[in-house]
């Protein structure tokens, strides 16, 4: 399998202060970095995304699940999941009953550290990456680096726009620099090859 394009992955367990707040599945940051003005990668925006427990328990919030905002201290903010159709407020996790509010996740520094490291192996082919680090008894564990990250939880957990945000003025910058060559040759929306797994994928149009 592994032959054919196949990846092994390790099974990762939660960090046992995530237990009460993320139940069967690993809880996940997704870090948004960013190549600054000054060509360094930068960390802009963090979220959460935790399990709402369950048989089928994973982290992804379109599947039921919990995503909650940081706050300047690494603390949880405002968390929201998607039940009965609707996206609702939650204050106490749905199996468990824990009070989301205040709880600062583990390792938080060394996970938004690790997503900063990882954009510099990047750093000339993406100006923008939502990385997914996984917080496990082991330490943060780097899952994957989405080029197209989902500025749309941002706005929900934080209430305010994209433009409104440090990572909307980086992308302004990018898009600032791009050569008239780029703009021509971008495509109104990019999506992924059919049949490609792999989330960071070579983009020969303007990647911002």
């Amino acid at each position: 399998m592994l032959s054919r394009g196949g990846v092994l992955q390790r099974a990762c367990l939660a960090h046992p202060d995530l237990h009460d707040l993320s139940p069967g599945a690993l809880p996940t940051l997704r870090v948004m970095t960013a190549i600054d003005e000054a060509g360094r990668a930068e960390v802009c925006d963090r979220v959460i995304r935790l399990s709402a427990g369950g048989p089928r328990a994973v982290d992804n919030f379109n599947a039921g699940n919990i995503v909650a905002g940081l706050d300047e201290d690494g603390r949880i903010a405002r968390a929201f999941r998607r039940a009965g159709g609707r996206v609702v407020e939650v204050e106490r996790h749905p199996s468990t009953g824990a009070v989301l509010k205040g709880r600062r996740p583990p390792d938080l520094d060394a996970a938004l550290a690790l997503a900063s490291r990882a954009h510099e192996a990047f750093r000339h082919g993406f100006s923008v990456i939502g990385w997914d680090v996984g917080l496990s008894e082991t330490g943060p564990v780097l899952i994957e680096g989405n080029w197209s990250p989902g500025s749309d939880i941002l706005a929900l957990v934080f209430g305010r726009a994209l433009g409104d945000t440090r990572l909307g003025a980086l992308y302004r910058h990018h898009l600032g620099a791009a050569s008239p060559e780029a703009w021509r040759a971008a495509k109104p929306i990019e999506g992924e090859p059919r049949g490609q797994e792999p989330a960071l994928v070579e983009r020969a149009a303007l990647s911002v």
